[in-house]
């Protein structure tokens, strides 16, 4: 978008709100951002003497192809983008030329052709409020339901923070998994992974510590990630923010408020399951869930027999090695 010759620019009765104007560029839109359900129009520049001109979408889920309603205007084409499923594509654009194209054309003659064409413009189709999944504070904590339940409720809140894949219960999730767990309640790594991506659409996979920053980096958010951590061993939490000049995330933490150490509680078996129980009115605790700002390495120094178990959207691009 930033080198590309076919700009887009907002029309010129639309409200300036969902058009990012490029700052090095006055007037050139490289971003367009638009509630799921929802179009806006874009004009597109520098194309007036093409006899057909065609869009392309590189994640028609996002945004549909064949349906951009393209038109001219004298010089400028427009077109509508409408936003079906959340999520970010790039467009491209290609174009029939006149006959003996103009030579000024910097770009030349350019059969209409996705691979051929350059990226002119990145759509975001948001959720209702304009927000993107991946900074879902807004989205309530779960608190796991038990002692050892903390896959559950991490991936219970996962399936709320991502409006793509089917809403999970904590309490449907542990049925679900009850052949797969082990006595205590636990799950195995390997297990976790195979449990992740069968049950919501999830790519879950094994990944060393100093992994974890390209992954971040990539924006595979949210991410559930399973590390070593806690007085049981291994634990579970939702990533949904990463900020690399802090160096920090944020992440939803079903173990809280922290039982380790209230004097009002001690921990015993009831069977199989560790509880905290209060030792006046027998009560069990009850975690509620919280969001948390960490540093990254409270994770990279956390793995589990050296891995992170890591798993994010599977309509996320695998991260190259």
């Amino acid at each position: 978008m930033a080198d590309s010759w076919i700009t887009c620019a907002r029309p010129g009765a639309a409200a300036t709100a969902g058009y990012d104007e490029d700052p090095k560029r006055p007037g050139v839109v490289w971003r367009m951002r638009l509630p799921v359900g929802t179009s806006r129009d874009i004009d597109i520049l520098n194309l007036g003497p093409a006899l057909a001109v065609e869009l392309a979408s590189n994640a028609p889920k996002v945004v549909e192809n064949g349906k951009f309603n393209l038109r001219r205007s004298g010089e400028r084409w427009t077109a509508t983008i409408s936003g079906k499923q959340i999520g970010t594509t790039l467009i491209n654009a290609g174009f029939t030329p006149p006959n003996g194209h103009l030579p000024s054309w910097t770009g030349g003659p350019m059969p209409i052709r996705p691979d051929w064409g350059p990226v002119v413009l990145q759509v975001q189709v948001t959720r209702a409020d304009g927000s993107m999944p991946g900074n879902d504070i807004g989205v309530t904590p779960e608190g796991q339901m038990d002692s050892n339940a903390c896959w559950a409720a991490s991936l219970a809140w996962w399936t709320r923070a991502v409006p793509t894949v089917l809403t999970r219960t904590q309490s449907d999730l542990i049925v679900a998994g009850a052949k797969k767990v082990n006595f205590d309640g636990t799950l195995s790594s390997q297990v976790i992974l195979s449990f992740l991506a069968s049950n919501s659409s999830l790519r879950a996979e094994l990944i060393k510590p100093d992994r974890l920053i390209p992954y971040l980096a990539a924006g595979r958010l949210p991410m559930i990630i399973g590390f070593s951590s806690g007085p049981l061993g291994g634990h579970v939490n939702v990533i949904h923010k990463y900020e690399a000049d802090k160096g920090t995330v944020t992440v939803m933490e079903p173990w809280f408020p922290d039982p380790v150490g209230n004097a009002d509680y001690t921990m015993e078996s009831d069977g199989p399951l560790p509880v905290f129980r209060n030792k006046k009115t027998d009560a069990i605790f009850k975690f509620t869930g919280k969001h948390l700002v960490r540093p990254v390495n409270y994770y990279t120094n956390r793995p589990l027999n050296g891995m992170l178990v890591s798993a994010a959207s599977s309509d996320h691009p695998a991260v190259p090695n």
